[in-house]
């Protein structure tokens, strides 16, 4: 479970607190953002996340742009992990190679409502 505490906390502080600080001195802020959305999805090397991660770095960066805290991000990336994790540990048997599509609902909709958490603390 350290993944859903820890994790967030230490990437938040290195991709938001430093890197898109650090963009947003230099670019403007939908440059920063997209540029630290980038680095954050290269920088877990995992090919099954190439797109999933970008995005939610996109999110995030927002999120830090318009608080300019890491809070909220922290939050996020939390909820987040925590679904994944959720989402692995409680896939019914004989489902474990099954794509997002084949899986019950109710994971789709834990992953919409952190989608909708994110979006809606940007707005």
């Amino acid at each position: 479970m350290g993944n859903c505490r820890f994790a967030p906390v230490v990437e938040e502080m290195l991709f938001r607190g430093i890197v898109l600080r650090g963009f947003l001195t230099q670019y403007p802020s939908g440059t920063a953002i997209a540029h630290s959305a980038a680095v954050f999805g290269l920088a877990h090397l995992n090919i099954y996340q190439v797109v999933t991660l970008p995005l939610i770095g996109l999110i995030l960066g927002k999120m830090y742009e318009r608080t300019r805290s890491i809070l909220p991000g922290i939050l996020l990336h939390m909820a987040y992990n925590t679904a994944v994790v959720v989402n692995s540990v409680c896939i019914p048997g004989g489902m474990e190679d099954a794509s997002i599509f084949e899986l019950p609902a109710t994971w789709s909709l834990v992953g919409i409502a952190c989608g909708v958490a994110g979006a809606s603390m940007i707005s």
